[in-house]
């Protein structure tokens, strides 16, 4: 399920392993951007819509292979820690500063999935600071 990008991966396989409820990490935040970045792909054009199916392989593969939360049943707060820390990787691996920041369109379109309220944390700063940090060397 986590090499074809499969959204359900969070609620079937993720939050199976890590039961964190519907505000942890797996539904609250990247289940419902893997299923807002599918509702808004056609927003995207041809690259953009690559560079989604890109993220999203790559995010799941990362906690599948990496994340010590879902291989050994850790806590709510160690997977939303590693799960975080795998999106700017994945986001710059798969070609976000040439792709997202490099075409207009796919920027106002990365603007149409995000919800503000979700970047009040300092975690999620973090990542937005750490992947625009990258595009800028």
């Amino acid at each position: 399920m986590a090499t074809s990008g499969n959204c359900n991966f969070y609620s079937e396989c993720i939050e199976k392993h890590v039961p964190c409820g519907e505000d942890g990490y797996a539904l609250h935040y990247a289940g419902k951007y893997c299923n807002k970045f599918g509702d808004e792909s056609s927003c995207f054009n041809e690259a953009g819509q690559n560079w989604i199916n890109d993220v999203r392989i790559c995010l799941e593969v990362f906690l599948l292979r990496n994340s010590t939360a879902y291989r050994h049943n850790g806590t709510c707060e160690e997977l939303q820690k590693e799960g975080f820390s795998s999106h700017p990787l994945c986001y710059l691996q798969s070609g976000f500063c040439k792709v997202i920041l490099g075409s207009f369109q796919n920027l106002l379109c990365l603007g149409k999935v995000f919800d503000l309220s979700d970047f009040l944390s300092q975690v999620a700063i973090k990542q937005v600071y750490v992947t625009l940090q990258e595009c800028l060397k």
